[in-house]
């Protein structure tokens, strides 16, 4: 990730284009990367980082699950609420973070990819958590010379 100074030197006019939109600004979770999709025959897999959110990354085989514990809580929560998750989504990126299951992105049977605020209800339904939004709107102007 770059510092908002690296952003600016090589490109002012793209973060000029930031202070024309509404942006959200989350929690950085650095934790463990996990994904669950639901492959074209209906069944639930879990995969390890893709480094992209609309990617999925490799499937988490059984040598993998007994080598990295961290995913066998969040494997039988998910488990337990699979049905939802067939219902709605195509697959789903999480965080492992602290014995807590983080949703960061979902993409939807209808390839509409869900974030940031938009995922509260989602990550209610499926009773985990999201990351937590530290600002929403628009940012103001008068913000950038203290950035950079």
């Amino acid at each position: 990730m770059q510092h908002i100074k690296e952003v600016y030197d090589k490109n002012p006019e793209l973060l000029e284009k930031l202070f024309e939109n509404n942006v959200d600004i989350t929690t950085k979770i650095d934790g463990t990367a996990f994904q669950v999709s639901v492959s074209e025959d209906g069944e639930v897999e879990y995969r390890k980082r893709s480094g992209n959110s609309t990617k999925l990354g490799p499937i988490i085989d059984d040598y993998t699950r007994l080598f990295v514990g961290s995913y066998e809580k969040p494997i039988e929560h998910i488990e337990s609420i699979k049905e939802i998750i067939k219902e709605k989504y195509k697959f789903l990126t999480f965080e492992i973070f602290k014995d807590n299951l983080i949703l960061l992105s979902a993409i939807t049977k209808d390839n509409e990819l869900v974030k940031d605020i938009a995922l509260s209800p989602i990550a209610q339904e499926l009773q985990v958590k999201v990351v937590p939004v530290i600002w929403s709107g628009k940012l103001p102007e008068n913000i950038l010379p203290n950035l950079i």
